[in-house]
């Protein structure tokens, strides 16, 4: 039986696993973490707030493209077929954003760079991240 990434298999493939953890199940904790920090932002102070987190979350995606870069080809390959399925939540999250100039002026770059960091992850071959 011939079982495709992400088709089927009941989990993640073997292939987005480094060191027992899927990345796959990292990029997730992300997008979830990135989710509720921007639910809790209604004003500039809540803005200000979740700017360290934010800050901590985009540090985090940093490390999981720093390991991204050591999966096989196949596992990059799978990898960015994942990171693609959460695009338009965070794309959507940073619009959401930038509808408000106070709160782009604040936490805009945060964003602008959490996207970055997600765009790099839909396209390998993964190259160092700078």
């Amino acid at each position: 039986l011939l079982v495709f990434a992400g088709c089927g298999g009941g989990g993640p493939s073997p292939e987005v696993q480094l060191g027992g953890i899927y990345l796959t199940d990292v990029l997730d904790g992300l997008m979830l973490r990135a989710g509720r920090t921007l639910s809790t932002i209604n004003s500039i102070e809540t803005a200000e707030a979740a700017a360290p987190e934010l800050k901590i979350i985009n540090d985090d995606f940093y490390d999981l493209r720093y390991h991204a870069v050591k999966l096989s080809e196949m596992g990059q390959r799978e990898m960015a077929v994942y990171a693609r399925k959460h695009y338009n939540q965070l794309r959507s999250m940073v619009d959401s954003v930038k509808g408000s100039p106070a709160l782009d002026a604040r936490i805009g770059g945060e964003m602008a760079t959490m996207l970055g960091h997600l765009e790099a992850l839909m396209a390998p071959p993964y190259g160092e991240p700078e």
